[in-house]
């Protein structure tokens, strides 16, 4: 299973590869710190947003 990312500026997505079904907000978000190579970053807001619906969800951790 994947879950799928995309950078505010960036145009296409990336993914990011999970084992199982779920995923925490806060494993995701160093997860993909680690596959863009940015080091351990605490100290950003994290939107998760369903692209087909646009509904968002801040996740400050």
């Amino acid at each position: 299973m994947s879950v799928y990312f995309k950078f505010k500026s960036a145009k296409d997505y990336d993914s990011i590869p999970i084992d199982g079904h779920f995923i925490t907000v806060g494993n995701l978000k160093e997860k993909i710190f680690e596959s863009k190579h940015l080091g351990r970053g605490t100290d950003f807001d994290l939107v998760v947003t369903n692209a087909q619906s646009n509904e968002g969800w801040l996740a400050s951790i």
